[in-house]
């Protein structure tokens, strides 16, 4: 029940979220730290607090990635070295949120982090 409980609860990030599309202007600081909150939230299926490979790699497509299975493996092991964490665990969500503000690397803009939330149907719709 506690489980069901956490599904049907958004994120406080999600709620933000909610809250700043409602009007309410967060600072662009705090924005940003909860869109990249609810993007890990989202891509986090399992909710151990990691993304490993099969978990990033839906985001890694999304911008773009199109590589083999073994092309994959490789690129997610070049990212864990990168980021500083260990392949077998994943990337937790400051290693995450390092990933998207490397404007060298991988950066994504406030406005594709919304898309990806919006995308994933995290945010609820009009009518709902």
């Amino acid at each position: 029940a506690e489980q069901l409980r956490a599904i049907k609860t958004p994120s406080a990030a999600v709620q933000d979220i909610n809250r700043a599309a409602a009007g309410a202007s967060p600072a662009p600081g705090v924005r940003r730290a909860a869109l990249k909150t609810a993007v890990f939230d989202m891509l986090d299926k399992d909710g151990d607090g990691y993304l490993f490979q099969e978990e990033l790699r839906a985001f890694a497509s999304s911008f773009g990635f199109e590589g083999t299975d073994e092309e994959w493996v490789s690129q997610y092991n070049d990212i864990c070295v990168d980021l500083g964490c260990a392949a077998m665990e994943g990337l937790d969500i400051r290693a995450f949120s390092r990933m998207v503000d490397d404007e060298e690397g991988c950066y994504l803009e406030d406005d594709e982090l919304a898309s990806l939330i919006a995308e994933s149907a995290a945010l609820p719709r009009a009518g709902r």
